[in-house]
């Protein structure tokens, strides 16, 4: 907001003059100004260059006047600067390099998370079928006389026994991973 206030320099009949404004880039023609008042008054300007313009004449001959310009400039407000554009497209940049490498630590999360539960399906699959197999093992290795079969028997338990523990151990990951066991 800001008011223009003018006076022609008439001492003899200052009743006679009138005035004319007119702000460039923004007022279309030549205002008449009233003559009591003599001011111009502008509000909400766009940030940029303006020239204010005034012409004084006698109410008799508007043909002959005298015409004087301000030049006026608007800044653009702190949050419509250059700098502050330049922060906000960092900003915003920033914000998206964040967005797209969290989606990014999400969907490898989710493919670990695919993975981990793909292989702890597959331990329980392959434990199932060993446990079968190593109890009537174990009930052959206890009940067999021959010292050469007993040997191998006892080489096929002790075998099968290990392939269990890694098994175990292959499941112990994933509850380590989901909190549920401790090191």
């Amino acid at each position: 907001f800001f008011n223009f206030t003018f006076s022609a320099l008439e001492f003899t009949n200052p009743s006679k003059i009138r005035y004319r404004v007119k702000m460039e880039r923004l007022d279309k023609g030549w205002v008449e100004a009233d003559p009591l008042h003599r001011s111009a008054t502008y509000t909400n300007l766009a940030p940029g260059k303006y020239v204010f313009r005034i012409r004084a004449f006698y109410e008799d001959n508007p043909d002959n006047y005298s015409e004087k310009n301000i030049d006026v400039q608007i800044k653009a407000p702190w949050y419509a600067s250059p700098w502050a554009c330049f922060i906000y497209c960092m900003a915003a940049s920033l914000m998206f390099i964040y967005i797209r490498k969290a989606r990014k630590n999400r969907e490898m999360s989710n493919l670990q998370a695919m993975r981990l539960n793909m292989f702890t399906d597959l331990t329980h699959e392959i434990r199932t079928p060993l446990t079968l197999v190593m109890s009537p093992l174990k009930t052959l290795r206890e009940n067999e006389s021959d010292p050469d079969l007993k040997d191998t028997y006892d080489l096929m338990y002790r075998n099968s026994l290990r392939i269990n523990r890694i098994v175990n151990q292959f499941m112990d990951i994933r509850k380590l991973d989901e909190g549920k066991m401790k090191l």
